[in-house]
């Protein structure tokens, strides 16, 4: 038996199964899901699971008095149950079926106006007469301490639902205004299903028990779902909830995006059967929808509290994105997102979330999965200064844990670095936040463009034969996995490349390695004195900023692979000023690096911090 929250899986020796829902003030348990082998279909499982969970389960209980289900109404016994007495029936509705394609946005509010809702005798008597509302497929009882398990509910269908006996006709035609078309499916329930699992740890998700109904079978909707699943992962998560009431009718509508496609679930209660206000309230509906329409929320969107809402940023975003902090601010002017914002954002291990405020940006941070799916790294975080010190990046922090990327079932860590002298992680390390997973020193030479040029032209032409070479990113994947050079070069598993930490894994070579990067190696053939250098750069504010990671045994042969970087560097256009941050493992000797770089140029100087502290923490949830 596993605990989910208010929600308890039962297994019966692979043969049974049954979802408990706990709700009503935990006065009452609902039955659902449920399911039996075919081989043993017929034998009673289902009676001896209801049997248990009468006397030894969670019915068993002192405080629960009452078992609850649903069911449809053409497709299963229910009614026939209810004739015999064995069960009360406390609603019956209608289900109809709509599909709709147009792009729509959407805004959120909390879930305060439905918990008054719920609470409201004055409200329950006309939307609730009979003291429930079902919301997927869960009956609870109309109270108010029901509101936070109603919200948690996630859908992947549009479904109107309404008191039995209620004229639907308004509902028709003011969602026809909007393009939408009637459509069946399983009895009035779902046209296509599929089961996600999760296994290889993580690595990989098997898709089964994929079904479409026949009026929707060849119409793509298989292709659809394949889509979802490539694009936005094994889970779908809500991204925007709205609740109203108008003329005495709750209407709940809850907004998926799936693929591009717009889910919408629509609810309606306290529409009475045979009434002659359908004009009036297909025009309060119609306006409702249309209000629900108006608010442009761009598509991702995670609202947190009443203000504060998170998006995924897009590359329409880029102005938004450079508003929240002053770049040539950030770093001393060496901030790398104005330059890089582009390919960053092309590259498919990455994601962009701001925090929104009305339609400004107030916070930012990009988000790089890295090491087979199981880590994240969160980088090039801002907020803006009139938000600072309010808690913007705990909330987008929280949110992530709990409903953004790092909440994905495969993902295990939250990685990041920091500068050791300029932020707090060495103190979050001491109280246990963190586990610091690296530690690297780092100083800083700079030049300008043209002395670089002139002395790298003679230092090229008296070096005719060089012992270093450059390596693809097949090549670069086996050092990684070659457990004879880990121990010399990754010590303690870990590669930082442009401050991300990745572990020292195959599969992280495509991932290091992108236009702006190049790896060179020399003496890799004994691997006490190989040594693995890689670069990447990207325009600042203050200049031209040229990042030259060093790992290995640091030795004269630096000069070669500082000839190899130059000779793809210089190729590009840049400013004059031009910054070097030499980083190597804590502890290093920096004399063959400052003789090497003196020869080209390059003088000592002090920026930025004097070293990087990689470290992760477990998800929270993953525990």
């Amino acid at each position: 038996m596993v605990g989910l929250s208010e929600t308890i899986i039962l297994r019966l020796s692979r043969v049974g199964f049954t979802l408990k829902t706990t709700v009503d003030d935990g006065k009452s348990v609902i039955s659902r899901a449920g399911r039996v082998s075919k081989e043993y279909t017929g034998k009673g499982i289902a009676g001896i699971m209801l049997k248990w969970v009468d006397k030894g389960g969670p019915l068993y209980r002192p405080e629960v008095l009452c078992h609850k289900t649903t069911r449809h109404r053409t497709l299963s016994p229910l009614l026939q149950l209810i004739n015999k007495g064995t069960y009360n029936k406390t609603l019956e509705q209608h289900i109809v079926i709509r599909n709709e394609n147009p792009s729509l946005k959407a805004d959120s509010i909390d879930e305060k106006v439905l918990s008054e809702i719920l609470a409201s005798t004055d409200h329950k008597q006309y939307l609730f007469p009979g003291d429930e509302i079902v919301v997927d497929f869960v009956p609870y009882r109309a109270i108010k301490s029901n509101t936070p398990l109603i919200m948690m509910s996630e859908y992947i269908l549009i479904r109107g639902t309404s008191s039995k006996g209620t004229s639907l006709t308004f509902l028709d035609s003011a969602v026809e205004e909007f393009g939408f078309k009637r459509t069946g499916s399983y009895g009035t329930g779902l046209i296509g299903f599929t089961l996600i699992t999760t296994v290889d740890d993580g690595r990989s998700v098997v898709t089964r028990a994929v079904r479409v109904s026949k009026e929707y079978a060849g119409k793509g909707n298989a292709r659809i779902m394949l889509q979802w699943l490539d694009k936005e992962g094994p889970l779908h998560r809500p991204e925007v909830v709205k609740k109203i009431n108008i003329d005495s009718t709750l209407i709940t509508l809850k907004l998926f995006i799936l693929s591009g496609i717009k889910v919408v679930l629509v609810y309606v209660y306290g529409i009475e059967s045979n009434t002659v206000h359908t004009t009036k309230q297909q025009k309060s509906t119609f306006e409702f929808i249309l209000q629900f329409l108006r608010h442009p929320i761009p598509v991702n969107v995670i609202t947190m509290d009443n203000n504060i809402r998170c998006k995924r940023v897009t590359k329409e975003d880029y102005e938004k994105v450079m508003a929240v902090f002053p770049p040539s601010e950030i770093y001393y002017g060496s901030d790398y997102l104005s330059d890089n914002f582009h390919m960053l954002i092309d590259m498919p291990n990455n994601e962009m979330y701001a925090a929104v405020i009305g339609d400004t940006f107030v916070g930012f941070t990009l988000m790089t999965t890295v090491d087979d799916g199981k880590s994240v790294v969160t980088r090039a975080g801002r907020v803006s200064k009139e938000y600072a010190g309010k808690g913007i990046a705990g909330i987008m922090l929280k949110w992530m844990d709990k409903g953004g990327p790092l909440y994905r079932p495969e993902v295990l860590w939250h990685k990041t670095t920091g500068s050791r002298t300029h932020s707090p992680l060495l103190q979050l390390i001491n109280k246990g936040t963190y586990n610091k997973t690296l530690e690297q020193d780092f100083r800083f030479y700079d030049t300008h463009n043209g002395t670089l040029q002139t002395k790298y032209n003679v230092i090229k032409n008296k070096s005719p034969s060089l012992k270093a070479e450059y390596i693809d990113v097949n090549l670069f994947g086996q050092v990684l996995a070659s457990t004879d050079h880990k121990q010399y070069l990754f010590p303690e598993d870990e590669i930082v490349v442009e401050n991300i930490p990745y572990r020292a894994i195959k599969s992280n070579a495509p991932l290091i390695i992108s236009k702006r990067t190049t790896v060179v190696v020399s003496d890799l053939n004994c691997p006490k004195r190989a040594l693995l250098s890689v670069s990447n750069f990207h325009q600042a504010p203050i200049g031209m900023f040229f990042n030259f990671n060093v790992y290995g045994c640091l030795s004269e042969n630096i000069k070669e692979h500082l000839i190899f970087h130059f000779a793809k560097f210089l190729c590009r256009p840049m400013s004059q000023y031009i910054l070097l941050r030499g980083i190597s493992s804590k502890g290093t000797s920096w004399t063959f690096l400052d003789s090497a770089v003196e020869e080209l140029g390059f003088k000592r100087t002090e920026f930025y911090g004097t070293g990087l502290v990689s470290v992760r923490r477990r998800i929270l949830s993953k525990l």
